[in-house]
Parts: C-alpha cells; sequence; structure tokens
C-alpha cells in the first residue's frame, strides 16, 4: 500500500501499509483505504507555506498594532459556564506596577514577571546573583536535563545496542509500581488498555513511541522508589538505573520524530518523563521542553475536545487527561522561576475528563458513561483541576471588575461546598490515595483562601480592616503550608512522597515570611514561624529531595531578616550604663548576624524587607504580589 487507511487518516496517526495495518488491527476496527482513483490533492511546496507564513505574519503584526473596533470584538464568554477553559485572555498590565525584570545569570539572562519577586530584585542588585543559577548543584542534578531530546540522531550516544540491564520480572515489578505509586497521581493513562500494550513491548519490542512510553514507566516507577529499594530490586544504583532510562526515553522519542510526526503514545510518554523529572531537577530546561510538548499537542488538536472530530469515546477522553496534565505541569514548573503563565493567547475548549473508573470505558464504548457519585481513580486529578481553573476565573473576573471581599469569600464557600458534594464527602482517608486527595484538596481551597483575604491588603481600606485581613491571610498560608507538609512527611503517603516534594508552596511560604517581618509579634506568629522551620528543615535537610531553585535563595534572606526582626523585638531594654562624672560614653554597635552568604542588602532595601512596625505596612504586600498565587496547582 502506497497511502495510510483511511483511519490512520482521520486519526492522524502512523499506518503501516498493510492490510489490516496494525493500529486498526490493535484497535479491532475495519481497516479501509481509499480508492486508488480519488484525486490527489497538489503538493504544496515549502515555497509557498513559507510565502503564506510570511503573510498571516504581516497580518498579525497590523492587527495588534491596530485596536479592534468595539462593535467587532466578539462578547466574552461567562466562565462560570465553560469550566474547561484551560486559557484565559490575559489581563491588562497595571500601568502602575512594574511586574518584570531582566536579571543577569552568568552568560544568560532570567526574566521574572512575578510582581513581589521583581520589585525585590529592582532595589536589591545584590540579590541578583542570590538568584541566579546555583553553580554548586550539578553534582546533584547533573544528567537529569532532557536537552537530549533536542539531539539528532547521528550526535545521540547509542543504546539500542546495549541490551537493556532489566530482566522481564524486574520489568514487570517496575509495572507494578508505577501502577501503585505514579498512575494515582498522574493520571494520563488508561490502564486496561495500555497495559496489554506494556507486556507486549517488554517482550516482543515495538514501535518507537510505545518503547519511549514503556521506558518513561520505567523511569517513573524508579522515580517513585527509595534509594535502597530501587537498589534491592535493579541490583544497581538509582541514579544510574534512572539516567540509563532516560537516554532510552529520549532516543526512543527522537527516534520516534515525537515533534515532527507526534502521536498520542509519544505525548503520553513525553508528558510522564518530564513530570518525573521535577522529583530529580527544577532547572529551567525542563520547563522550556513542556513548552515543546504544549506545542506539539496544539500541532495535532489536542487543545480541541475530541468531539469535535467525531473520535472515539475512548480517544476522545484520552486527548483530555492529556491536555489538562500538560497544561497543570505547564503552570506548576512555571513558579519555580518566577513566571506568572497567562496563557499563549489562545482558548482551548477541551473538556475536562469524566468522573469515571478506568474500567468503565473501553474501545468497544460508543457512548460515555456520565460523571460517578463516587471516590474514582479520576477524583484527584479532577480535585486539582477544578480548583486550578477557580483560581483562574477568579483572577479573570477581579481584574475585570473590582469585588467586594465578602464576594469573594463567598466564592471560596461556593467552591468548597461544591467540591465537597461532588467528590470529598466518598473520601475515606484511610485509604491512602483518597487521604492524599483530601489533604491535595484542603491545601489548595487554604491557598485559593489566602489568595482572597491577602487581596483585601491596600491601602484604600481602613488601617483596622487592614490589620485584621493580614491576621485571616496569614492563617489561610499557615494552612496550607502545614497541610503541604503533612502530604510530605505522612508515613501512609510515602509511595507518593516523590510527587508533593517536587513543588514547594513559595508563595504561602513568601507571604508569611513577609508578614513576620512587618509585624514580629501577635497572636499567630509562634504558629507561623512553627511552619517556617519545618519547611526549611525538610527543604534544605533532606538529601533526596530536588534543589529547590534560585528562588529559595530569596527566601533564605527573607527569614533571616524576619529573625533579626524578632531579634530586635524580644532584646530586652538597654539600662542606661553610669558613667564618672566628666566620661563621654562610647557608643557600641550591636553585633549582628553575619550575611554574606546570602547578599546582604545595600541601602534602600530595608524598607521593602522588613517595613515599620505598622499595620498598614502590611498594605505594600499587595504592591509586590498582584498576580502572586493565581496561575499555580502546586502542592
Amino acid at each position: 500500500m502506497e497511502r495510510s487507511c483511511m483511519q490512520c487518516h482521520q486519526r492522524k496517526v502512523r499506518c503501516s501499509k498493510s492490510l489490516p495495518c496494525s493500529a486498526c488491527a490493535r484497535l479491532g476496527v475495519p481497516c479501509r483505504y481509499p480508492s486508488a482513483d480519488l484525486h490527489r490533492p497538489r503538493r504544496v511546496q515549502k515555497v509557498t507555506i513559507t510565502d503564506r507564513v510570511a503573510q498571516l505574519e504581516r497580518s498579525i503584526a497590523v492587527l495588534a498594532n491596530s485596536p479592534l473596533p468595539q462593535s467587532s470584538a466578539p462578547a466574552p464568554e461567562d466562565p462560570k459556564h465553560d469550566p474547561s477553559a484551560a486559557y484565559l485572555s490575559d489581563p491588562p498590565p497595571s500601568p502602575s506596577r512594574r511586574q518584570e525584570l531582566l536579571v543577569q545569570d552568568g552568560g544568560s539572562t532570567r526574566y521574572i514577571n512575578e510582581t513581589f519577586l521583581s520589585r525585590i530584585l529592582e532595589k536589591d542588585s545584590g540579590l541578583h546573583k542570590a538568584i541566579g543559577t546555583p553553580q554548586d548543584s550539578t553534582e546533584s542534578t547533573g544528567g537529569f536535563r532532557p536537552e537530549g531530546l533536542l539531539l539528532s540522531r547521528s550526535r545521540r550516544p547509542s543504546t539500542d545496542e546495549e541490551p537493556l540491564d532489566l530482566s522481564r520480572w524486574q520489568a514487570a515489578q517496575l509495572w507494578q509500581i508505577y501502577r501503585t505509586n505514579v498512575d494515582p497521581v498522574v493520571k494520563i493513562l488508561h490502564l486496561p488498555t495500555v497495559e496489554p500494550l506494556v507486556y507486549s513491548t517488554m517482550n516482543d519490542g515495538g514501535s518507537e513511541d510505545l518503547k519511549a512510553l514503556l521506558y518513561a514507566i520505567y523511569f517513573a516507577a524508579v522515580t517513585s522508589l527509595s534509594a535502597a529499594d530501587a537498589a534491592n530490586l535493579l541490583g544497581r544504583d538509582k541514579r544510574t538505573a534512572l539516567l540509563d532510562f532516560q537516554a532510552r526515553i529520549e532516543t526512543a522519542l527522537v527516534d520516534s520524530a515525537c515533534f515532527d510526526l507526534p502521536s498520542i503514545l509519544s505525548l503520553q510518554a513525553l508528558a510522564i518523563y518530564i513530570t518525573c523529572l521535577r522529583a530529580h531537577s527544577t532547572s529551567r530546561s525542563g520547563w522550556i521542553i513542556n513548552g515543546v510538548l504544549i506545542r506539539s499537542a496544539l500541532s495535532i488538536g489536542i487543545h480541541r475536545d475530541g468531539t469535535h472530530f467525531n473520535l472515539s469515546p475512548l480517544e476522545a477522553e484520552m486527548r483530555r487527561r492529556l491536555w489538562w496534565q500538560i497544561i497543570m505541569l505547564d503552570h506548576r514548573a512555571a513558579e519555580d522561576h518566577g513566571l506568572a503563565v497567562h496563557g499563549f493567547g489562545g482558548r482551548a475548549d477541551t473538556h475536562l475528563p469524566l468522573h469515571i473508573d478506568d474500567s468503565e470505558v473501553s474501545v468497544e464504548t460508543r457512548i460515555l458513561p456520565g460523571p460517578r457519585a463516587k471516590w474514582t481513580e479520576m477524583s484527584v486529578f479532577l480535585l486539582t483541576a477544578e480548583i486550578g481553573i477557580a483560581f483562574q476565573q477568579l483572577f479573570h473576573n477581579t481584574a475585570k471588575e473590582p469585588t467586594e471581599p465578602a464576594q469573594r469569600l463567598q466564592t471560596v464557600h461556593e467552591l468548597t461546598s461544591y467540591l465537597e458534594n461532588a467528590y470529598l464527602r466518598h473520601c475515606n482517608i484511610n485509604i491512602p490515595i483518597q487521604k492524599a486527595g483530601w489533604l491535595t484538596t484542603r491545601s489548595l481551597l487554604a491557598k485559593f483562601e489566602f489568595f482572597v483575604h491577602q487581596e483585601g491588603l491596600n491601602n484604600d481600606r481602613p488601617q483596622e480592616s487592614v490589620s485584621s485581613t493580614a491576621e485571616q491571610t496569614l492563617i489561610a498560608a499557615c494552612a496550607c503550608l502545614e497541610l503541604s507538609v503533612e502530604l510530605q512527611t505522612d508515613d501512609l503517603l510515602r509511595g507518593f512522597r516523590w510527587f508533593f516534594v517536587s513543588y514547594n508552596q513559595f508563595h504561602c511560604l513568601t507571604y508569611i515570611l513577609w508578614h513576620l517581618c512587618a509585624q514580629p509579634t501577635g497572636p499567630n506568629v509562634v504558629r507561623a514561624w512553627n511552619v517556617v522551620d519545618v519547611a526549611f528543615d525538610l527543604t534544605e535537610n533532606d538529601a533526596s529531595r530536588p534543589d529547590p531553585g534560585p528562588l529559595w535563595k530569596v527566601l533564605r534572606h527573607l527569614r533571616e531578616k524576619a529573625r533579626q526582626r524578632r531579634q530586635d523585638e524580644n532584646a530586652p531594654p538597654q539600662v542606661p550604663e553610669v558613667l564618672p562624672e566628666g566620661q563621654t560614653p562610647v557608643e557600641k554597635r550591636v553585633e549582628e548576624r553575619p550575611m554574606d552568604q546570602i547578599e546582604a542588602p545595600p541601602e534602600g532595601l530595608e524598607d521593602v524587607l522588613a517595613p515599620n512596625l505598622d499595620p498598614n505596612s502590611l498594605s505594600e504586600w499587595m504592591d509586590f504580589s498582584e498576580n502572586l498565587g493565581i496561575f499555580r496547582f502546586d502542592l
């Protein structure tokens, strides 16, 4: 056969061009080829495509510089009636606030557009060095970088010729570990459909995208294990095994032409791989490669719901899971680098996946079942996505028209009530994954409430109201961090720990430190210091955790300032020394803690990191955090 079959052509997947082809045989559907007398469209030359692209670019440039007439702009849709919109239009930037900054990072630069961090760095050139890429962390993160995906086949070290140091029993064990430790929190695959392909590829090999998916499963399973458990199972150290699987994933993806001819399987493999990379390194390269994954998904229409293309119910569901996992991963990873992700200028309409178990949908399914009133395998995935959508909708509604605090709090109560009725009332916290889902939801709801309260910290409100709102904001931030800590330390959730430790609550922790700088005393200060100390201890004293990234040095600096404020506040009053008559007093200098390691701020930063002890100083928080925590789905 010279042409792809009609089924593969419609699904835009590679066809083996046999009768029946391998894809149709695997799906159990009739394999038909177009008749030979069909008129074939004239091949478009590259020159023609280049001309068209150039023409479109010129048209876009003209439109970008010419505002649309009021009457021609389409009416915005109500986001309440479109909960599956993955990206909303960008909010108008505030002309009175600087929200972006370029920081020198060695031979490169680092772009920062989070308002809070941008303002701090703008006033402290010394912290520019602190936020740069750490040069002493290459040992811990070396090797776990995804740039190998961009190398051509001829320039890659060959792994195909080397036999995989893995018995079939070990491979089967890794698959079971993936099902137990990874699939419940990274719900991309449909296990009943994928499992036969996994075992078939283990035994007899398969296409390059299937190999990439299998190696990604191995990589994820080993990532979820402790170093001792991995060594006991594989007979070699965890790091060596991970680097081996990483090289094979990247080779298989390159050989499958995943960027030129992406398929659902190759994008699933890449999504699993990038998700698990966060457990080893939070470098910018992982987030950038996720951008490539987004573009690949766009190129095969994953951002558009499968119902537009008359796809089978199962395939439409798989596309939904994949798209939402990519979007959530992109938002989470951006936080590590001080970036607020507003979208790429378009609008996706891919629906959220259904609230069902894998067993309730199959290749033979012609009509999808309705959402189940029980805890399902999709519950954790959907809880996270639902709260993320609520974050976006609340921010964009607030940006369009300011709302009263009571109205914003009502949104929190409505969201909490909805999630409890739809999901949490079916939750049994004695079951590990259900307890993880419950803690995750409570943590994100506390962060949602934190965002709502911190919107009230502005100079337009009375001083007493600002002080009260500041305490409520602090309480919500502490609750969010405490729940996050429990997710990472609960022994029942050890199998999922690899996933939760890779996401730090940077924004809540930043606010707590800011609050402690502004008000070192208060009813919730002890609680705040307890959660700060636990968060820093977990992050800095656990060698198995990934490097927290350059923003961590800024948080260290804030903690040192808060400690100094607490020390000054708790210092006993000095008793004037009685001197003999005629003796001149000698000025004594209080010796402060050295801060060489974190670049002490130059003159002018003290008022930013440690404002005067006045409740109104807390209102400055809004000048720094207008966009804080809105586009984040971190746990």
